[in-house]
């Protein structure tokens, strides 16, 4: 016996339940990397790091 034939609109649903769980799927990893990276970008980290070269602070030593 063969299998029947699945039909031509029940294809097109099934392909964008595909596309739509894929672009879930792709944000959801996009998400995950820019929490890993932080809340900051890298031009303000630049910024952070130019105000510690401008204001140097020292560490009192006890004694």
């Amino acid at each position: 016996m063969s299998r029947p034939t699945v039909s031509f609109t029940k294809r097109q649903r099934e392909q964008g339940k595909r596309e739509k769980q894929a672009e879930k799927a792709a944000k959801r990893a996009q998400r995950k990397v820019e929490k890993a990276n932080g809340p900051g970008d890298e031009e303000s980290f630049e910024v952070l790091t130019e105000n510690a070269e401008v204001e140097p602070f020292t560490v009192p030593v006890a004694e």
